[in-house]
């Protein structure tokens, strides 16, 4: 036989369902605090966004590519220099000495050039010319003393006698030849490699000493000075930290291959930085590269700022928008009063102090901006909570333009 439930149990129950009808209550009558947007025809730009960073110049190392001495020391830590500013000379009496004994040989080869090509070969010439006439001249006589001789003019002896004669003249004449020609070539080449070397060692001397010196590559700051005044430096040793003032060129950035027929040339675009909080610069596309990075399956796209930015140093990330289209009268919505639901978009619509989904048709222009392409007429009003559903009582904390 089945027990009744007790009095006391009863009336348990009956407590617990009227405190859970209680809360149920005032839960549907309480008011969600939400953001309002009033739905109206606006003027927007279409943008592409993406992310980079500010590209340039960045700090760099001076040093000497000779050792030395450091002679004297004109810049010091927080100078800001001009391009060829001299920051640091190194003792360089040692090189211009060498280069005074570089020029001095190099003259020397030259004036024996000179004379090889004037006075020697022209004595040499002139030698070869005279042995040549001798030994023309004693074949003739030879000649003429064989015919005396068959017709019992003179003896055998003078006969004999003009032929050694004439056997030394030839000889002569080769040998003057050989010299000429020695002179000519060998000596003339051995002499115009001694001009060479000699303007290669006064070559390597003017550049030795044009590195005795560190000038400032472009206009800029020293941001640390490593040496002193006396100290004995190696080849390489850091000598100053370097950085230049206008070390921002550029803005690199990818953006997705599938907007690449959307972007161009001369392109406008804004550009903006954590950094810099509320702050847009005006931008334009400069370059765009002529492949797709197949990892990323993005491609590269450089900007230049229209102006110069304080502040904007190297590698500093930046978010870009580039614009590739105006909008104009177009019931525009932000992105935050958009709600998704698996393929669908709705938002929440404000009629009688609730709110209620409403489906709408929608596209993305960049900038968390959408177009209302259905579902919703000039006039309406939107809201946005973390805690909003369909139905629910709502209260306009505060209302966006």
């Amino acid at each position: 036989m089945n027990k009744k439930p007790s009095l006391k149990k009863l009336l348990i129950a009956a407590g617990i369902l009227l405190l859970a009808a209680f809360i149920v209550m005032r839960a549907v009558g309480k008011k969600v605090q939400v953001s309002a947007y009033t739905v109206q025809p606006k003027n927007a730009l279409e943008t592409v966004l993406a992310t980079g960073t500010v590209a340039g110049k960045h700090s760099v190392l001076l040093s000497f590519n000779t050792a030395g001495k450091i002679e004297n020391v004109f810049a010091e830590e927080g100078d800001t220099v001009d391009r060829g500013f001299l920051c640091v000379q190194m003792d360089d009496r040692s090189i211009k000495n060498r280069l005074l004994q570089a020029e001095s040989e190099l003259d020397v080869s030259k004036a024996n050039l000179e004379k090889l090509k004037t006075s020697d070969v022209e004595t040499a010439l002139q030698r070869m010319k005279q042995a040549e006439v001798m030994s023309v001249f004693q074949k003739s006589l030879y000649e003429k003393q064989v015919r005396v001789f068959q017709q019992g003019g003179v003896s055998g002896l003078e006969v004999e006698t003009s032929k050694k004669d004439m056997d030394l003249s030839l000889s002569q004449f080769e040998l003057a030849k050989i010299e000429y020609q020695k002179i000519i070539s060998t000596q003339k080449t051995l002499s115009e490699a001694q001009v060479r070397q000699a303007e290669i060692t006064v070559r390597d001397a003017e550049y030795a000493l044009s590195h005795t010196q560190i000038r400032a590559p472009d206009r800029g700051v020293i941001l640390e000075r490593y040496v002193r005044k006396d100290e004995f430096v190696t080849v390489g040793q850091k000598v100053m930290l370097f950085n230049p003032c206008d070390s921002v060129t550029h803005i690199e950035i990818q953006v997705e291959e599938n907007v690449l027929g959307q972007v161009f040339r001369a392109q406008k675009a804004r550009v903006s930085s954590e950094a810099f909080p509320g702050k847009m610069y005006e931008a334009s596309i400069d370059r765009i590269a002529p492949f797709i990075d197949q990892q990323r399956g993005t491609f590269k796209v450089r900007l230049q700022i229209d102006e110069r930015v304080p502040g904007f140093v190297t590698d500093l990330s930046v978010s870009v928008q580039i614009v590739t289209d105006s909008i104009h009268n177009e019931l525009i919505i932000p992105q935050r009063y958009l709600y998704r639901e698996s393929d669908s978009s709705y938002v929440y619509l404000i009629r009688d102090a609730r709110a209620y989904k409403q489906a709408v048709a929608v596209r993305g222009i960049g900038s968390g901006l959408f177009i209302v392409a259905g579902g919703l007429s000039s006039g309406a009003e939107i809201c946005q909570s973390p805690k909003l559903r369909h139905g629910m009582k709502v209260a306009v904390r505060e209302r966006e333009e």
